[in-house]
């Protein structure tokens, strides 16, 4: 009677251990289940690949299964089918045209965006957020001042219709900073030489802004000539308006922008919905340089500042 116990005990404990086990590997299972990531390109191109590269990289070595599928909108409307079908965990963007049109045709999956110049791109979508392509004001004039102590009144043209929001924000911080903004508004091309013809009166630097009509290949050529004329630096909007002759320009690092995009994504992917977390800007500031430009206009740019340029034009 003792061993036919001692064994029925044994039995039962063996039955309670498989039975125990049953919702532990069941629950290690859906922990192992494989998450889909669709990336959509606007367009196929080395930049938008070192992006995309960068936050795959970054969302597989924190999740153990993840699978990417890469579309780009060069391929036809149909690819959102596509990713409907395949019901994905998540879509992250890249650009404009693939943002809004994600936004416009996947309502209800998380979309992370980058590669985009405004957070207006978000309105009325509560399944989306992301990183913006532009520093923000606080960031331009306090860069602006480590390059440019001595300026004090900061012109900008563009059109305040399109900027009115951007303009707001630099005089907000101008003014904390002891600065003066000279927005000066122009509409259409023709207004752009009066425009600089006052701001070479007051403005002891130029700002560039994103704007459709200061953008144009010919006004460019105007406001380095003004520039140039006046010895009144102009910060730039990108390497090419540096190697032309403004003085620096803020630039992104590409890759470090897929990285925040993809801890972005993991949050999202662990639960929290992507609508509450707010759109934010790029964290790493690089910048481009063109000493030629600084030594024309005798200005004294601090060694440190040279040395951390990410590229110089001499």
């Amino acid at each position: 009677m003792k061993v036919t116990a001692f064994r029925y005990l044994v039995w039962q404990l063996a039955a309670l251990v498989i039975f125990s086990a049953t919702p532990m590997i069941s629950h290690s299972s859906q922990a192992k289940e494989t998450l889909l990531v669709s990336i959509l390109c606007s367009r196929n191109s080395a930049l938008h690949q070192q992006v995309a590269d960068s936050f795959k990289k970054y969302l597989q070595s924190h999740i153990s299964r993840v699978e990417f599928a890469v579309y780009y909108l060069d391929g036809g409307q149909e690819i959102l089918s596509k990713i409907r079908k395949q019901k994905m965990d998540l879509v992250y963007t890249l650009g404009s045209r693939a943002t809004g049109t994600a936004l416009k045709e996947l309502t209800e999956t998380p979309v992370i965006a980058s590669m985009i110049f405004s957070s207006r791109e978000f309105v009325n979508a509560p399944n989306a957020t992301g990183v913006m392509l532009e520093f923000p004001a606080s960031i331009q004039l306090q860069w602006l001042r480590r390059f440019l102590p001595d300026a004090k009144r900061i012109g900008v043209i563009c059109n305040l219709q399109e900027n009115r929001q951007l303009i707001n924000k630099l005089e907000l911080e101008a003014e904390k900073l002891g600065l003066e903004l000279i927005a000066v508004n122009v509409e259409t091309p023709r207004e752009l030489p009066a425009a600089l013809k006052v701001l070479s009166r007051r403005a002891d630097v130029l700002l560039g802004v994103p704007d459709k009509i200061v953008l144009s290949s010919q006004a460019a050529k105007a406001v380095l000539l003004c520039s140039f004329r006046n010895r009144i630096p102009f910060v730039g909007l990108s390497g090419s308006w540096v190697k032309a002759g403004a003085l620096y320009t803020l630039a992104l690092d590409y890759g470090n922008l897929g990285t925040q995009s993809a801890e972005i994504a993991l949050r999202v992917l662990h639960g929290t919905p992507a609508g509450t977390i707010p759109p934010v800007a790029p964290r790493k500031v690089m910048y481009a340089l063109n000493l030629k430009t600084a030594q024309y206009m005798k200005l004294n740019i601090k060694p440190e500042l040279v040395k951390a340029a990410q590229h110089i034009f001499r």
